[in-house]
């Protein structure tokens, strides 16, 4: 799906007081390799987040650093035939902290922008109940704003059980309701 339809239909499912206020914007840098881009939400022209592949894959890379380190892995062994070479405990110990690092930038809230909106996409094509208590946390964050999340159930969202982007999510909603939402 084209970005431009992407965010006119998402942009479309925000709660009133919210629809025409926020708006979500991607940029692609096509001369770098495999046109890393960044997608950034603001509301009233103001940024609120942005998540960028490059700025992701900057944090990844000094994490791994740092857990190659930690976990002292050995070097490549690059004598060995490339069978042996590939099932080596040094490749395999290499590919679990490079995972391993994704995932502790994932938690500290660095998420790449192509992640980012494959999850807006899933988001538009769930059904709400299932986008309410989906695994990513972009996608459930989302239903924060939707049009279909009543003032009642909303005010009866646990806030002590949020994630902090989900939290975020929730603030802003909050304070862009009227004084009769409360």
């Amino acid at each position: 799906m084209k970005w431009s339809k992407l965010k006119q239909l998402s942009e479309s499912k925000l709660c009133e007081s919210l629809n025409g206020r926020l708006q979500f914007y991607l940029t692609v840098h096509r001369k770098t390799h495999d046109q890393k881009s960044i997608l950034w939400v603001t509301l009233d022209g103001v940024e609120l987040f942005r998540f960028s592949d490059l700025g992701f894959e900057v944090k990844s890379n000094q994490v791994y650093e740092n857990l190659i380190k930690e976990r002292e892995i050995k070097p490549i062994p690059w004598h060995m035939p490339l069978c042996e070479l590939l099932e080596s405990e040094e490749v395999k110990s290499l590919h679990r902290s490079s995972d391993d690092a994704e995932e502790i930038v994932r938690m500290h809230g660095v998420y790449p922008s192509w992640e980012m909106k494959n999850a807006l996409f899933d988001y538009l094509n769930l059904p709400f109940e299932e986008a309410r208590v989906h695994e990513h946390i972009f996608i459930r964050s989302m239903t924060i704003w939707d049009k279909r999340l009543g003032k009642r159930r909303f005010r009866e969202l646990q806030i002590e059980k949020l994630t902090d982007l989900e939290l975020m999510f929730y603030e802003i909603r909050f304070l862009s309701e009227d004084a009769s939402f409360t």
